[in-house]
């Protein structure tokens, strides 16, 4: 936020005791100004807002604390919220400057409440089930009177119920034609007992005791007429996303249609006019002074019910959604849960998880347990699940020296934009909006499709050669570490070896990432970074070309130490044999030059030693047997040392 803007817009007031929560609030009793951090609350409130909890009784008293509700969600939106700002109101300001106010504005047409327990802003009360007594109206203001005014100074604040009619069809400059149902003016001697100091942040009680209808719902209005020298300012919050742009207000989040900054004048009309408050949208708007200060004590009485809420109305496959039952009118209210399909984890619960695949009907009884009563809330849960097929799940056939295609068909909900993130056998994802992706080698694919939804459905296709086929392959020596995966050393050269099903009549190219490393089916390559590295081979017969899936290759420092006893003779390495390999029964182990004693160790792919051999009887060739019955299927490292002297071979187990 631009510390400036401020200044720019309002004379503002930026302090540390503010009112950010309601629960935390201290009033004096039949007190009317002073420091807000010694005040006490009033004996007609209790310390703290009542919680929640699995039910709201027939009868509280509270205050209605929209500026936190939007500090709740603004929080939880992770956007900035501003919640200690004061803005100068004047019936004479200019009624052309939208930026200037004369008369504050609130519509109450919500009950929600903070759970005390948890601090979250989220469970309501139907209004059309309370009949609200509005107690007192609380406004936190700053005042200051310019010296010998010569004017009359008139503080005013109005109730009126809801709907308001208005002149010009509520457009610029209407005037409210309603009659008010409260009036309350403070003028020029009282208003002089109400004066702050100039950074403080005081609370004015305005007492009222009016009760409404059953459903009604009510809009306060705060004006000040005086001479503009006289500044009468009142706080309100704002929250903040719009970062370094020029304005920075956006709407509120309370549920419903309220009020927050209308900029309404009781004498001449709107100045910026009202605005319908829904959820908070995800982009900046230019709005002044939301969430006035201005705070109603009032007492509901409620009819007993019950409202359901689901963590998500919208459903993919696998979604599992809370359902939430909010009771009200009663503290002792059991629940009973019902759906159309799917399956309900605690069908009994005030919460309960429903998992379905497809649009479900839900509803909610409640019982109140004093006097019998029973209410229904329902809801339905929409579920947009996709479907996604390649070629009916047949391969697709393409003639050498082509590229093939492949193409998406859904079913489901296809509504809106969709994307689509393809897997190659080779080479990185591809993310497109389109249903289909060309330019394709024989291999197999996946791919994943995310509708406008956010649903996902996924499915694997591949790209073939009629009557054409060669299973790619290759092995990498020497592999230096006996732990899972491929580990050679940086600066020496290892051996790459083609071991495809087809050799004959097809050309093997060498590939280390994108970049092509030599070609034939022997290949000796030497990595000079240390790192991981993709490595695979592709063969080309006629234009028909095949890939082997990519190994990746963890290049070792020269200072690790499977390198520094790998290293010590190359020469070593080429010396030691084992035959035949794969092997079933056994396998022959042949050492060349052998010098001194033979140690042989075996490891499995998660570098566990299974089998340790210690030859001593060896001259200058070593030739022994070694049984690998008892050994399970699958690949496994073989060490050979002597006099210093490090070989490691892979040997591979198939019974």
């Amino acid at each position: 936020m631009k510390s400036s803007l401020l200044s720019a817009f309002c004379a503002s007031l930026l302090v540390s005791a503010g009112f950010a929560q309601s629960s935390n609030m201290q009033l004096p009793s039949g007190t009317t100004k002073g420091n807000p951090k010694l005040f006490q609350m009033p004996k007609s409130v209790a310390t703290q807002l009542k919680g929640i909890g699995s039910a709201r009784a027939a009868q509280d008293t509270f205050i209605l604390d929209y500026p936190s509700v939007d500090e709740f969600n603004a929080t939880n939106s992770g956007i900035d919220f501003v919640p200690n700002y004061a803005e100068a109101l004047n019936e004479r300001n200019d009624s052309s400057n939208f930026l200037s106010a004369r008369t504050a504005a609130v519509l109450f047409d919500t009950l929600i409440y903070q759970d005390v327990v948890t601090g979250d802003f989220t469970k309501t009360t139907p209004i059309s089930k309370a009949t609200l007594s509005i107690d007192t109206v609380f406004m936190i203001y700053n005042y200051s009177a310019a010296p010998a005014n010569p004017t009359t100074d008139n503080l005013t604040v109005k109730i009126y119920k809801w709907p308001i009619a208005l002149s010009n069809n509520g457009g610029y400059n209407s005037v409210v034609t309603s009659t008010p149902i409260f009036t309350k003016t403070y003028s020029d001697s009282v208003l002089a007992t109400l004066v702050t100091a100039p950074t403080a942040l005081n609370v004015l009680s305005v007492p009222v005791g009016i009760t409404l209808n059953k459903g009604d719902k009510f809009f306060v209005t705060v004006s000040y007429d005086a001479d503009t020298a006289s500044k009468f300012s009142l706080a309100c919050a704002f929250a903040d996303s719009c970062g370094d742009q020029s304005l920075l207000f956006r709407r509120s989040t309370l549920p419903g249609r309220s009020f927050y900054y209308a900029n309404l004048s009781a004498n001449s009309g709107w100045d910026n006019g009202s605005l319908s408050v829904g959820t908070m949208p995800a982009s900046c708007r230019f709005w002044l002074w939301q969430n006035w200060q201005i705070l109603p004590l009032v007492r509901a009485n409620v009819d007993f019910g019950v409202s359901a809420k689901a963590s998500k109305t919208i459903a993919c496959p696998g979604d599992q959604i809370t359902l939430t039952a909010n009771g009200f009118g009663s503290n002792d209210i059991t629940y009973e849960w019902y759906t159309s399909r799917g399956t309900l984890s605690t069908p009994n619960d005030i919460e309960t998880t429903l998992t379905t695949d497809s649009t479900t009907a839900v509803y909610v009884v409640a019982t109140d347990n004093t006097s019998g009563t029973k209410d229904t809330s329902r809801l339905t849960v929409v579920f947009r699940g996709v479907n996604i097929s390649i070629n009916g799940g047949q391969p697709v056939q393409i003639q050498c020296n082509a590229k093939g295609t492949l193409t998406a068909t859904l079913s489901g909900f296809t509504s809106g934009s969709k994307s689509y993130t393809w897997k190659r056998p080779v080479g990185a994802d591809t993310t497109t909006t389109t249903a289909a992706l060309g330019g394709l080698n024989p291999g197999n694919y996946s791919v994943t499709v995310t509708n406008s939804a956010g649903c996902t459905a996924s499915t694997t296709a591949s790209i073939v050669y009629p009557d054409v086929n060669n299973t790619v392959s290759f092995t990498l020596t020497p592999d230096v570490s006996p732990a899972a995966g491929v580990q050679v050393c940086i600066n020496k050269p290892v051996t790459l070896t083609n071991t495809s099903t087809g050799q004959t009549g097809w050309n093997a190219t060498w590939y280390v990432g994108s970049n092509d490393v030599g070609v034939g089916n022997t290949n000796t390559y030497t990595f000079t970074s240390a790192g991981k590295f993709n490595v695979r081979v592709e063969a080309d017969s006629a234009g028909c070309v095949f890939s082997s899936p990519s190994t990746e290759v963890t290049v070792l420092s020269s200072s690790n130490s499977a390198c520094v006893s790998a290293i010590s003779d190359v020469k070593f390495e080429s010396n030691v044999s084992l035959l035949p390999n794969p092997a079933a029964g056994n396998v022959t182990l042949t050492v060349n030059g052998v010098e001194k004693a033979v140690s042989v160790k075996v490891y499995n792919v998660i570098g566990s030693e299974v089998a340790h051999y210690n030859f001593s009887d060896a001259s200058a060739t070593l030739v022994k047997n070694i049984s690998v019955e008892n050994f399970a299927n699958g690949t496994y490292l073989v060490k050979v040392e002597s006099n210093g002297k490090t070989a490691i071979k892979r040997l591979i187990v198939n019974h």
